[in-house]
């Protein structure tokens, strides 16, 4: 096992904190896929089907993983 950290990152519901951790961890707390994480990370998200800013979800780098 390395002694490298993993990436952590935290999942919003608009301002509201919903999990804390690596992608799977997120993804095993919030019961959602692998590919629903990096789907709220990305840009076309954001820009094309979010409609409230109040109920979107976003994930967010909290760390830089070294």
């Amino acid at each position: 096992m390395s002694d490298r950290k993993r990436q952590e990152y935290a999942l919003y519901k608009g301002d509201k904190l919903l999990a804390i951790g690596t992608s799977n961890e997120i993804c095993e707390q919030m019961n959602i896929s692998i590919r629903t994480f990096w789907y709220y990370s990305s840009k076309f998200y954001e820009k094309n089907r979010v409609k409230n800013k109040e109920t979107w979800r976003t994930v967010v780098k909290i760390n830089d993983g070294e």
